[in-house]
């Protein structure tokens, strides 16, 4: 992978930038599918208890937080 980054970079041939795209890609495609597949298994795990349920989505999808 950081040969072909280096590569496209340095070189601005079409067959370079064309390689390093897709190894890009294919990282970023497998970072998504990672990503999902914890998040389905923390709300999974948490077997109908709603505090824990509330809990995850919360650790999964951080919001504002609110000063008191």
């Amino acid at each position: 992978m950081q040969l072909s980054v280096a590569k496209g970079k340095q070189s601005h041939a079409t067959e370079d930038w064309f390689a390093y795209k897709s190894h890009r890609n294919r990282v970023t495609k497998s970072i998504k599918i990672a990503k999902s597949k914890y998040n389905i298994k923390v709300i999974e795990d948490c077997g109908g208890n709603p505090k824990a349920f509330w809990q995850a989505i919360k650790k999964i999808m951080p919001g504002e937080t609110k000063d008191v």
